[in-house]
């Protein structure tokens, strides 16, 4: 298309689904996608000034939100992977606006350099689900989740309240995951395991856990805390509360796996709260359990 100047400024805007050329003696600053009417994504193109590109999670089309959720992922990989030559940023942040989104369907975060920006979101789940799936991230750059809420107390046959399978550098900071509603869940409020259970190189490395809150609303809502499982190896839980938990941080061995159990775990300044074990680890699990710290 061409460019058309806005009235009264010196913006110009050309409505293009490939990057234009620049306009004469002008600058792309920015990429804008919208739906309906609605936008969807503000990319920032000014290279003077790097910021990463920001998606509105519940704009993108979808049955439910988990799969507008999905949807922005996958604009947030396609903006990562844009040439230099295209201003591509290295990173991406989704957007969750304050609220209550139903899911059934599982939000997965299976891409390096995507920040899930979530204070005041409350996803509620129903189906064998987890609230957020975290995987297949590699070295390529940290990925991380701030202040999402996972209400599973109407969701008895939930997975987790969030799943880390296959990554490197996750960070998870002012989670909360709300559980039970005195009907004892057997979850955990946070699973780290193998992907592939005979394949220890499929676990999650280096997680940090901060500030998360998992509870129920008596004793024994919620099975585990945090479970971490086979070579999940490098898990830090920092702060927070673990609280109504029959076990609240569980290290063992992961089914049909021959690894080791999770090494070089750190827990610190956590509350433990109406539980019944603080920390449990497997004394079946096969292997040596090394580098646990308290």
């Amino acid at each position: 298309g061409n460019w058309t100047r806005v009235t009264g400024t010196h913006y110009l805007t050309c409505a293009n689904a490939p990057q234009p050329a620049q306009p004469t003696g002008g600058l792309i600053v920015a990429r804008i996608t919208t739906l309906v009417g609605n936008i969807t994504g503000v990319f920032p193109f000014d290279t003077r000034r790097p910021l990463p590109g920001l998606l509105l999670a519940k704009g993108f089309p979808g049955a439910d939100f988990g799969a507008q959720f999905n949807a922005a992922v996958d604009a947030c990989a396609e903006f990562r992977t844009q040439p230099a030559s295209s201003n591509g940023r290295g990173a991406c942040t989704i957007l969750i606006p304050p609220g209550t989104y139903s899911v059934s369907t599982e939000m997965a975060l299976d891409n390096n350099q995507i920040i899930v920006w979530g204070y005041g979101a409350t996803i509620q789940t129903s189906g064998a689900i987890s609230g957020l799936h975290i995987s297949g991230i590699g070295f390529g750059g940290p990925s991380a989740v701030y202040g999402l809420k996972i209400d599973h107390r109407a969701n008895a046959t939930a997975i987790a309240g969030i799943r880390i399978r296959n990554t490197q550098n996750i960070l998870v900071k002012h989670v909360m995951v709300h559980a039970g509603n005195g009907t004892s869940a057997t979850y955990a409020g946070v699973l780290l395991e193998q992907s592939d259970p005979a394949n220890g190189a499929t676990g999650p490395i280096l997680t940090n856990i901060e500030n998360l809150g998992v509870g129920g609303v008596t004793g024994a809502d919620v099975q585990y805390g945090v479970l971490i499982r086979g070579a999940s190896n490098g898990t830090n839980i920092l702060g927070g509360e673990l609280a109504n938990c029959v076990i609240c941080v569980g290290l063992e061995n992961q089914s049909g796996a021959s690894n080791d159990p999770p090494n070089a775990t750190t827990i610190h300044n956590v509350a433990f709260e109406g539980y019944t074990t603080a920390v449990r680890v497997n004394a079946a699990a096969t292997g040596n359990l090394a580098g646990l710290r308290l």
